[in-house]
């Protein structure tokens, strides 16, 4: 029983990176009906709705004062605020594969960030690993951006915004759930961004007169927004925020790089867009710094504690 509990937060880590892989995919599948704020309206609209249910059914428990909302309002503005516009649009001008990717470079800014704000340290090993999966991110994305249409420079700088906002968001929470469960802190970042994008999004439809809640008689839109809304924007997060509670803000985002392979995949198989020899190198790359970083740290508490 100790042995499961002490690999939980890795199970959990890497149910996490699964769904946001699968997210940009169906990401890309939404914006075909909607527009990107509409999107993360109607998004972060059924995952509190979907979070009041489970409140109401007594399935999880939130308590939080005023106080509590506006110590977590920093994560919020951080995510969903920053990080999903930066996602959005930067899914919307290149491609779900390309957005995955750009995710990836997450882990070296959370590094920096965890060392100067939570003294953080990665063993010299450990470095090497994550090394190694940054080599990858970097491979792919110099190959990825090489001879490509000057159109993607607008979508890189989004995806820019969502890997600041994303790595501070890391940082942030690590020190949060010292204090606040991952429940609380998953339903303010959700209510705050269904309130934020929704009047964004609708104040939009009535300028450019379009209907709001239109896209939901599609059914690719209807499959996309709930994967999104509960599985990714609900479940996800609440894996993202148990995993750092339990590792460091470093090691969490490390478990962002499998995303990337997963972006890849699903944008391949399923919206047929291409891949290459490099993508793959790259992808074994990420995958084996991932593993290697947290093996050895696992290894590094066990030599400890013995």
């Amino acid at each position: 029983m100790k042995t499961i509990k002490a690999y939980l937060p890795y199970f959990t880590g890497v149910g996490f990176a699964l769904i946001f892989g699968f997210s940009f995919m169906f990401t890309k599948v939404a914006l075909d009906y909607a527009t990107t704020m509409q999107l993360m309206g109607l998004r972060f609209l059924i995952a509190i709705i979907a979070m009041i249910i489970l409140k109401v059914l007594k399935l999880i428990e939130v308590k939080l004062s005023f106080k509590d909302i506006i110590a977590i309002l920093p994560i919020a503005i951080f995510q969903p605020l920053l990080y999903f516009i930066g996602e959005t649009y930067g899914v919307y001008y290149t491609s779900a594969s390309m957005a995955g990717i750009f995710m990836a470079l997450i882990p070296v800014l959370t590094a920096g960030i965890s060392f100067f704000m939570l003294k953080e340290k990665l063993s010299f090993i450990q470095l090497l690993f994550v090394v190694l999966s940054l080599s990858g991110v970097v491979l792919i994305s110099i190959m990825t951006l090489t001879d490509a249409p000057s159109s993607l420079a607008i979508g890189v700088l989004f995806l820019l915004l969502a890997v600041v906002a994303g790595s501070f968001y890391t940082v942030l929470t690590r020190k949060a759930t010292k204090t606040y469960s991952p429940i609380s802190i998953t339903f303010v970042m959700m209510a705050f961004g269904a309130i934020v994008f929704n009047i964004a999004g609708y104040t939009d439809s009535l300028i450019n007169d379009y209907s709001y809640l239109k896209p939901f008689l599609e059914l690719r839109f209807l499959g996309a927004i709930m994967f999104l809304g509960v599985l990714s924007s609900v479940g996800a997060f609440f894996l993202m925020v148990y995993t750092g509670s339990k590792v460091s803000a470093s090691q969490n985002a490390l478990f962002v790089n499998l995303t990337t392979v997963v972006a890849i995949l699903s944008g391949v198989i399923f919206l047929k867009e291409q891949i290459f020899i490099y993508q793959i190198i790259g992808s074994v790359m990420i995958i084996l710094g991932v593993w290697g970083a947290n093996f050895f740290s696992e290894h590094k508490i066990s030599r400890r504690n013995n």
